[in-house]
């Protein structure tokens, strides 16, 4: 598993290459995400090679391009703040 796809992109590339029947998956942050995935410098190559994203808002999913949307999943925020 791989947080920062823009900055883990050569860690996602070897892992690749060297265990390529294991499953890969990438965290998409803030940083990938604001203000888009092409303008943070996020590298397409670095997302086809994953097999699961994982995201912490609905919107982060319509970043991705079409084809691997149904590899996204959202994992939601459900942490009570204390009064």
């Amino acid at each position: 598993m791989a947080l920062h796809a823009r900055k883990s992109a050569g860690s996602v590339q070897r892992f690749r290459a060297e265990h390529p029947d294991r499953p890969g998956v990438l965290a998409l942050t803030g940083t990938d995400l604001s203000p888009d995935l092409v303008t943070s410098g996020v590298p397409g190559r670095v997302l086809e090679l994953a097999d699961r994203f994982v995201v912490l808002q609905p919107l982060a999913v319509d970043q991705l391009p079409a084809h691997l949307r149904g590899r996204a999943r959202v994992i939601y925020q459900s942490v009570t703040l204390p009064p």
